[in-house]
């Protein structure tokens, strides 16, 4: 479908360097305003609990405000069950708990809660973690629901 972007990132606390590499490579997009009104998703990847997915998100955002494209969260809404499983813990944003970088009991709540900000994982310090099956449902219900926003903006 034309006009919808899928940003995937993995990193530590901020976008890491292949990223903004890739960002800072589209300076004449964003001067022509090419990107203005294209959707945008996250799905985070980090190497372990307290890796920064949620400040990764949050400075995704000031890229994807600055080329003026339209962000599509996550959210609560067409995930609840799987964010609120706590049978595992799994990838996930955690609350803005800077200070501690991550070890306090909101954080840790948050990582066996999920999020509202995208899917994520947790890869690993070595890369070698593959997604388990409920972190895969959750790209999965996030791809649906990208798709769900996306597509009644062009009545498809």
């Amino acid at each position: 479908m034309e006009g919808t972007t899928l940003i995937p990132i993995e990193v530590i606390y901020f976008i890491d360097f292949f990223l903004q590499s890739f960002w800072d490579a589209t300076g004449s997009l964003w001067f022509n305003g090419t990107l203005i009104g294209k959707y945008a998703g996250l799905f985070i990847s980090s190497g372990s609990l307290g890796g920064g997915q949620e400040s990764t998100a949050m400075s995704t955002m000031s890229t994807i405000a600055h080329h003026g494209m339209v962000y599509v969260p996550l959210g609560y809404g067409t995930s609840m069950s799987i964010l609120t499983n706590l049978e595992e813990v799994r990838g996930g944003t955690i609350s803005s708990c800077f200070g501690s970088f991550g070890r306090c009991l909101t954080c840790l709540i948050f990582h066996l809660l999920g999020s509202p900000w995208g899917a994520g994982t947790f890869a690993g310090t070595d890369g070698s973690r593959m997604p388990s099956k409920l972190e895969l449902e959750l790209a999965q219900n996030q791809g649906k629901h990208f798709y769900g926003v996306v597509s009644k903006a062009f009545k498809v």
